[in-house]
């Protein structure tokens, strides 16, 4: 026998929750013996308790949203749909790198963005959003790529002669560790 947790129905896990569907015609009797329609379901009034993890993105339907993707970039949008597979589609998008106290923003319009690509997300705070880029000086795209290319070429020959040093053993070694 499968182990079920304490105090919950015996067909929770096994039947789906019964739900009126708004886009077919389902009746219920009245008290009358007719029928009448069930009533239209909301997304507010959708039961968030049995729901899959995606349906907590329903409070941040028409909200402006932070996305961060597994591939290290932030999208900054409306959030204007979602599926059960947590893809999301965005509205007035903009891509913000962020390098060494400076930003730069690229409009990307509406974008859909897979759910596996979401590292998380969360709801902006606009006030707080003014603060931090008001220490921080706007740049262009093309600029902000320039500077990135530079900090990886320099990064890059670091570690070749961090690699080369350690190579000819003039790395130095504290005492310590020997």
């Amino acid at each position: 026998p499968r182990w079920k947790p304490q105090g919950l129905p015996p067909n929770f896990f096994s039947e789906p929750p019964n739900l009126p569907r708004p886009h077919m015609q389902q009746h219920r009797p009245n008290n009358r013996g007719g029928k009448q329609p069930h009533p239209q379901i909301l997304p507010h009034d959708f039961p968030l308790n049995r729901s899959s993890g995606a349906a907590s993105l329903f409070e941040h339907l028409e909200q402006r949203v932070l996305v961060c993707l597994r591939d290290g970039r932030h999208i900054y949008g409306t959030l204007l749909s979602f599926d059960s597979f947590a893809n999301i589609v965005l509205e007035a998008a903009t891509e913000r790198t962020i390098l060494a106290g400076l930003y730069s923003d690229a409009d990307a319009g509406i974008v859909f963005i897979r759910g596996e690509n979401v590292m998380f997300l969360g709801e902006i705070d606009p006030v707080k959003e003014r603060e931090v880029l008001r220490d921080m000086r706007e740049v262009g795209k093309a600029e902000m790529n320039e500077i990135i290319r530079r900090n990886a070429r320099e990064n890059a020959e670091r570690a070749e002669g961090m690699a080369g040093a350690a190579a000819e053993g003039s790395w130095p070694i504290n005492d310590d560790f020997i």
